[in-house]
């Protein structure tokens, strides 16, 4: 879409679909990166049902699926940390609005 100064400059402006894009990408992108890291952690839980269906040893199971445990919680803790900072930062550093 184009404008025109009083000068008759004409300044072109994006359409509205890269303003979106623009602005959502970062959140894409995150979002993508914590469902890869969510499918990797549910491709471990899988391994370790078989390691006990294969009859491996019950104790390192369970400390395996301990240590599976805090990595889950790690990432969800990450990635909320994370979001509530983005949010944080675009809500006192967004332009043009005020």
């Amino acid at each position: 879409m184009a404008d025109t100064t009083l000068n008759n400059v004409v300044t072109v402006r994006d359409s509205l679909w890269a303003d979106v894009w623009r602005v959502t990408r970062p959140i894409v992108i995150d979002v993508i990166v914590f469902l890869v890291i969510l499918l990797a952690l549910l491709f471990g839980f899988f391994g370790l049902r078989a390691l006990r269906i294969a009859g491996y040893d019950t104790q390192r199971v369970a400390t395996l699926e301990t240590m599976h445990y805090w990595f889950y919680t790690a990432v969800f803790g990450l990635f909320g940390t994370d979001l509530i900072f983005k949010i944080g930062m675009g809500l006192f550093f967004r332009k043009g609005s005020r």
